[in-house]
Formats: C-alpha cells, structure tokens, sequence
C-alpha cells in the first residue's frame, strides 16, 4: 500500500486538540477552519478502502478518492464546500492525511493531502467509481491528491516531506533540506544540487523518457563515478 511509507504516529488526544472541530467521524478541522484532517478508518474488503489509496494516475499525480455517506456526506459536503470557498484546500500544511490501524488501534500521519479543485463538482461522475448499489445513497466522494514538494534538483513534485531524505523518483536525489545549489550535502556525496543537475539533465537529454525509479542503475551519481575513473 502506498500510504505505508513516511509515517508519523498522532494520538487520539493530539489529534483533538489539533483539531478540534469534528465535521464527521472522519473528518477534523481547525477552530478556524482553515486546517483539516482526514482520518482513513476503511478496512480491507470495504470498496472505500481500495478507493482511498494512493496510487499513481495520469500526470504522476498520486490521486485518492474518500467516500462519505448519509449524515457524513451532507456535513462533509458543506464544510468542504466553505472550505474551498474560502481558499484553502490546494497548499501544503492544511489537509493532514491519516490511516487508522484497525489492528494495533494506532493512527498514523502519512502525509499532506490537496483537492482535487477541478474535478470536485463532477460528482456524477466520481459515483461511477462506487459499486452500483451505493449510488442510490446520499453520498459525498472527495477527490484528493498527495501533496509533494518539488525536488530542488529536477523541481518535479515528487517529495512526501522536504529534509526528511526522501528520494526523488524522477532524478534520484536524496533530500536533506538543502536548497542552496553550491552547497555539498551528506547524503549525496560531493554533489552540489547544481552539479547533479548538470548530470541528471546530460541523461536525460540521452533519453526523455528517462526516471530514476524505473533505471535506478543509471543515476547522476553513477555519471559522476564514471567520469571519476576516466
């Protein structure tokens, strides 16, 4: 599963009094309603929990859906709906995604979600991807998206969290926070963002259709060491 990567545990108690608002079951929200989380309580088996997992679609978004029915639906409706109208919902550090770990008992922050602004109102359209007998219900499907902080090297969105030393799936970078670009850093060796750059864009010159994650034996790092030997 997508969401297991990354985690941070949060308790019941911090999680209310981070968010203190409780629009539903599974949805939090600030005192101000400028903050929100989403809480994943969807078990194996349940058509909404295969529905909200991250997983990759067109454009590299990393897209999910989450499904509210009966009263959930209509009170998750109409603050998500205020929550657009007045401008948030699309930036990082306002929407915290969470799964509920039904066997331990345990959540876990896993990351930052954004919604999916454009495609919100087609909701005729998302109920086609619930079971044909859930339609006739008043429901309510969220489309979100992962948010991802661009790799200060390829500037793709492709970072979970920024110095937490994930791994740029397009390029291979290692992030540890650093955004100066004549700086060295630990985890990639003697590489400067700059110098990487400038390894990472001859390769992909060579091939456009060119991923780190895909040809992990291929990588700036391995350009460099073979320059290195000659």
């Amino acid at each position: 599963m997508a969401w297991w990567d990354g985690t941070f545990e949060i308790t019941d108690e911090e999680l209310a009094a981070r968010y203190p608002v409780a629009i539903t079951s599974d949805l939090h929200a600030s005192d101000d309603g400028s903050k929100m989380a989403l809480v994943c309580r969807f078990t194996d088996g349940d058509y909404r929990f295969s529905l909200a997992d991250p997983h990759l679609e067109k454009d590299e978004q990393t897209l999910f859906y989450h499904v509210f029915t009966g009263d959930d639906a209509r009170a998750a409706r109409k603050f998500i709906n205020r929550f657009i109208a007045t401008g948030h919902g699309i930036n990082g550090n306002e929407i915290d995604l969470i799964r509920f770990e039904a066997d331990s008992g345990n959540m876990f922050i896993y990351s930052e979600g954004e919604i999916c602004i454009d495609i919100i109102d087609g909701q005729l359209a998302l109920l086609e991807l619930l079971p044909e007998r859930e339609r006739i219900n008043d429901v309510f499907v969220l489309p979100l998206k992962r948010y991802l902080y661009h790799c200060p090297v390829c500037q793709r969105r492709t970072l979970m969290y920024r110095g937490m030393y994930d791994i740029c799936v397009q390029c291979g970078w290692e992030d540890d926070g650093t955004d100066d670009e004549d700086e060295e850093t630990g985890p990639n060796g003697d590489f400067t963002i700059r110098s990487y750059r400038e390894n990472y864009l001859k390769i992909k010159n060579s091939d456009m259709n060119y991923r780190w994650f895909t040809t992990p034996c291929i990588s700036p790092k391995s350009l460099h060491l073979e320059t290195n030997v000659q």
